[in-house]
């Protein structure tokens, strides 16, 4: 019976988790244009992370050099240029040369556009609607599951 209560709660508990995060990825979804802070959620999410904070994600992501010399507010609108630049830093794209010598938000939204992340019309000074904030995350977690990139996991071991 002990087990069988243990197990109920651990399940109610799980569900909570995973509610509380559908319904963030909704309100996400939901905005008209998105700030940095949802970015940073939705890395969470990526990085198998869960519901952890912001301060927590910049700190993971600036200990693998993800963010080294980018200082963004968390209330800053996110544009395309700014979370091309961040997932291109992130997956380490090393197919467009015009990014890999200049490195900043016009070419890493190249980048993700001949990737197939982003619509061919982008622009690095489009603000991101919610909705777009999920379809490029999904796209990217889609990558991470074929491997086309360097394996996720050696950011969470370092």
């Amino acid at each position: 019976a002990g087990i069988l209560i243990s197990l109920q709660i651990f399940s109610v508990q799980v569900f909570s988790q995973d509610n509380n995060e559908v319904i963030a990825i909704n309100q996400i979804a939901s905005k008209k244009s998105v700030t940095f802070s949802d970015a940073l959620k939705m890395f969470g999410y990526l990085l198998n992370k869960g519901n952890v904070s912001n301060k927590q994600i910049i700190t993971a992501l600036k200990s693998s050099g993800v963010t080294k010399g980018l200082h963004y507010s968390e209330k800053s609108l996110l544009r395309k240029g700014t979370i091309a630049l961040i997932l291109a830093q992130y997956y380490k794209f090393g197919d467009s040369l015009l990014y890999m010598i200049f490195k900043n938000e016009r070419y890493a939204t190249r980048a993700l556009i001949a990737n197939g992340l982003l619509d061919k019309d982008s622009s690095e000074w489009d603000t991101v609607k919610g909705e777009e904030l999920i379809e490029l995350f999904s796209s990217a977690m889609k990558l991470k599951e074929k491997d086309n990139f360097k394996n996720f996991s050696d950011y969470e071991n370092k």
